[in-house]
């Protein structure tokens, strides 16, 4: 069965109160909305192969030779699914006396657990309890290092340029499914960069309104989207590690091509949804699923690191 968004899967569940869930999680941050999900029924892990071509004599040959053999070049890759949910408690007295409020109790966790999640799709650390995020696979496997391109080596982070922004896209197969993620501050830098350009950068930048009508920046076409929560809040860490020796805080900007064979998430069984009484005149909603991040080749996803977050 194909990959399809977790918006479209929730058409499937069993009950209201599953797709209900899976569509107030899907829908609140596009990262969540945009990424494919391929589903695997049992296993605490995915496995799956990075596959390259050992360079060999292919295409052509002079009369009386032979080709030089060439292999497929396998590396494995694992990634171990995580443990996201919530778990609602509500006093039996007030399920009684304000029957209204629950479900906006439980609105509010499933809203918690998708800012969680989509922060840790780009900055999980793969620990014992989070995702292995983009950005962490980059750092980790080494046919994914090119995939970073530093603004600058200074401590503290560097403006980018046009030209390192143009090297961030250059790095990922763009497609229709391409899109560029980041926090208020990296976008503001790049629209104040594009006004000091201002020929460069009416060809670069543009404006206009995304699906559902909000005006959005485009970047050589590419769709930005600025990641914030409901109090305006960003979603991405505006203070890593500079990259340079001299120390200091920076951000990142990310650039992700979604799809079965591109970046996606993986799941395996169905979102797990329970009620229970538990013994201290509380009812208690649990909700829970299995997720893992995968880039399946290095070119779906890219990081400008290094950025300057000065005024953040």
């Amino acid at each position: 069965m194909a990959a399809v968004s977790l918006l479209e899967a929730s058409k499937g569940q069993p009950t209201e109160q599953q797709r209900a869930i899976i569509q107030t999680y899907a829908s609140s941050y596009h990262p969540l909305m945009m990424a494919p999900v391929v589903n695997q029924d049992k296993g605490i892990s995915r496995d799956w192969n990075i596959n390259g071509y050992l360079p060999g004599k292919v295409g052509n040959r002079a009369p009386g030779s032979d080709f030089t053999s060439t292999k497929v070049l396998k590396v494995p890759m694992k990634e171990v699914y995580k443990i996201y949910g919530a778990k609602t408690e509500i006093d039996s007295y007030v399920a009684a006396a304000m029957p209204s409020e629950i479900p906006y109790q439980k609105e509010a966790d499933i809203l918690m657990t998708a800012l969680l999640t989509t922060q840790h799709m780009f900055q999980g650390t793969g620990a014992s309890n989070d995702m292995r995020g983009f950005r962490q696979m980059i750092s980790d496997v080494s046919e994914y290092s090119g995939q970073n391109v530093a603004s600058g080596a200074t401590g503290g982070g560097d403006l980018p340029t046009l030209l390192k922004m143009d090297e961030f896209v250059d790095v990922v197969n763009v497609t229709d499914q391409t899109f560029i993620y980041s926090s208020r501050i990296n976008r503001r830098y790049i629209s104040t960069l594009f006004r000091l350009h201002d020929t460069a950068g009416q060809q670069a930048i543009s404006w206009a309104p995304d699906d559902t009508g909000k005006q959005i920046a485009y970047y050589n076409g590419i769709p930005w989207i600025v990641l914030h929560d409901g109090t305006g809040a960003n979603v991405l860490s505006t203070v890593e590690t500079a990259t340079a020796n001299t120390g200091g805080t920076a951000c990142s900007t990310y650039i992700v091509t979604w799809g079965e064979t591109m970046a996606h998430l993986s799941q395996m069984g169905e979102i797990t949804y329970k009620m229970a009484q538990d013994g201290t005149n509380l009812n208690a909603t649990a909700f829970e699923l299995y997720l893992a991040t995968i880039a399946k080749i290095p070119r779906c996803i890219g990081r400008l690191s290094n950025v300057k977050n000065a005024t953040a």
